[in-house]
């Protein structure tokens, strides 16, 4: 008979039920997905995995990096990149710009007043 009291204690308190008692509160993960893509609109949609873990250290939640870009997947979230400005054409007035110091006179009158130098090919490797 004690057997059978504590069998309808098992069959009430089934999983079943402690499970969708559970459902109710959000958990870690539901918690820290909505705090990742509010820091994720808040950076005008620009801030990726490494930036939005550092806001999150800063609230004071410890997390990997790695779980932050995984949440990020699983919400179909990508950080934007911002190419920098490069500046790709000549300015139409260059030629202007340049002066003739020589004037087409190539014996210097004293040693060392005039130096000349073409650049052929620089290595940028180095």
């Amino acid at each position: 008979m004690v057997l059978a009291k504590n069998q309808h204690l098992l069959l009430t308190n089934s999983f079943k039920e402690r499970e969708s008692s559970e459902d109710t509160k959000p958990t870690r993960k539901i918690k820290i997905k909505r705090l990742n893509f509010d820091i994720y609109i808040q950076s005008m949609r620009i801030y990726g995995a490494p930036k939005i873990t550092k806001e999150l250290e800063k609230m004071g939640i410890k997390i990997a990096e790695k779980t932050v870009g995984n949440y990020m997947r699983e919400m179909g979230i990508k950080a934007r990149y911002i190419k920098p400005f490069i500046k790709t054409t000549i300015d139409p007035d260059f030629d202007n710009n340049l002066k003739n110091l020589l004037q087409e006179q190539f014996n210097p009158e004293k040693p060392n007043a005039i130096w000349c130098l073409d650049i052929t090919y620089i290595d940028t490797k180095a």
